[in-house]
């Protein structure tokens, strides 16, 4: 029998998901039917010898005799290497169950839809509600599968097997406030929409946009400026103001708890301070994914994004906590930034505008201000002096950059 270098007395700190990997590593047979207590007896019976491990036939290149110490890591997803906007590394590193219990059965559970380690699941909460370990599976049963795409926000009901496993979702209610059988007309109604307009402001402290700085629907903007000069004020005012008009998707990154307001009909993920980095990134996933939902199915949309300066320190966070080469780690977030902004746009069936407001101060961050600002059409900086002032026109005339008109590259 062959020996494998395994440390077993990690397994019992790992989640099944991980469990599930090490054992396809050692050679456990069929190691996602097992379950968690039945998983690790079987990891531990190849990698002392008792059982010879499993090889599949078709299987492409057989396991590896030999894990090695440094490779472990890797293995139970601690040292790979991910995407940040691909949340499927970041599944194996928690555990559902603490959230799962049979009252679930008896509820009408809301949540939105991700794909995530390979799976199709939807988080159980709504948008001030998301965790990374509070999802159900989506399966080719569940009773309306076959209109949902990621980002749906869902109403549904759930039926737990195992506490072992994810719920399972058995019927979808709602898809995105709509009942199932209407959701195909709605849709094709708003596809036949053509967003091509200014955005128009009514606040007395937004009106400054609309007179200096007319943003049209899918443009990009940066709110910048020192700590405390009226990001989130501002930010507050622009989902409170456009949301009669447009669908509002408002990220709060690691805020306060007593900073949270009211904003009806908008989205609103909110976050304290208090949350860990992975989890925050895993917020912005489904903030971003459901404002990319909702302009592809025909709506005009505006996500709204404070604090920029948080989100950024939480992808490095996140990336040190994976172990990646720091040497690289700054490439990493400004790719990060690139592919937020990249997500506006305005097209025939519907535009997304993103707001970004962003704090300058930390030196951690300020190295990407001039990064961000080359990726929006509307750079608009604040004066904190003002602001401080109670002025109701606070930005920096001096230091805003608004993106000349240039001619059409169309011949």
């Amino acid at each position: 029998m062959q020996n494998y270098s395994v440390d077993i007395n990690k397994l019992d700190k790992l989640s099944v998901f991980q469990l599930r990997e090490v054992g396809a590593k050692v050679g456990v047979k069929n190691p996602t039917t097992l379950r968690t207590e039945e998983l690790r007896k079987a990891i531990i019976d190849v990698v002392t010898g008792k059982v010879q491990p499993y090889k599949k036939a078709k299987s492409g290149r057989p396991h590896k005799s030999v894990i090695p110490d440094e490779d472990w890591e890797k293995i139970v997803g601690v040292e790979e290497n991910f995407d940040l906007f691909c949340i499927n590394d970041n599944l194996p590193l928690y555990s559902y169950y603490g959230s799962v219990n049979k009252r679930m059965e008896e509820q009408v559970l809301t949540g939105y839809t991700i794909e995530m380690y390979g799976e199709f699941l939807c988080t159980i909460g709504n948008a001030d509600e998301v965790k990374l370990d509070k999802c159900a599976k989506i399966t080719p049963d569940t009773q309306f599968y076959g209109l949902l795409h990621v980002g749906d926000k869902i109403t549904y009901n759930v039926k737990i097997a195992d506490t072992d496993k994810l719920p399972i979702v058995t019927k979808i209610l709602t898809i995105n406030d709509c009942e199932p059988m209407s959701y195909l007309s709605k849709f094709a109604e708003e596809n036949s929409k053509c967003f091509d307009k200014t955005i128009d402001f009514t606040l007395p402290q937004l009106k400054f946009i609309n007179d200096n700085f007319p943003i049209k629907q899918g443009q990009r903007i940066l709110i910048a400026g020192e700590k405390d000069s009226g990001q989130t004020y501002l930010a507050n005012s622009i989902a409170k103001d456009l949301s009669s008009e447009y669908k509002v998707v408002y990220f709060a990154i690691s805020k306060k708890p007593e900073e949270r307001i009211e904003l009806p009909n908008v989205e609103y993920f909110f976050t304290t301070f208090d949350i860990k980095p992975i989890d925050v990134v895993f917020n912005y996933e489904i903030a971003i994914s459901r404002a990319k939902n909702l302009c592809n199915t025909g709506n005009q949309t505006i996500l709204v994004i404070d604090d920029l300066a948080d989100l950024i320190k939480n992808f490095s966070s996140t990336l040190k906590q994976k172990k990646l080469c720091l040497d690289n780690s700054s490439e990493e977030v400004i790719q990060r930034i690139k592919t937020l902004f990249a997500a506006g746009k305005n097209t025939e069936h519907g535009s997304l505008t993103i707001f970004a407001c962003m704090s300058e101060d930390d030196t951690q961050v300020s190295a990407y201000l001039d990064e961000a600002t080359k990726y929006c059409n509307c750079n608009i900086y604040l004066s904190k002096t003002d602001y401080l002032d109670n002025k109701q026109v606070f930005y920096d005339k001096e230091k805003t950059q608004v993106e000349s008109i240039k001619r059409r590259n169309i011949v």
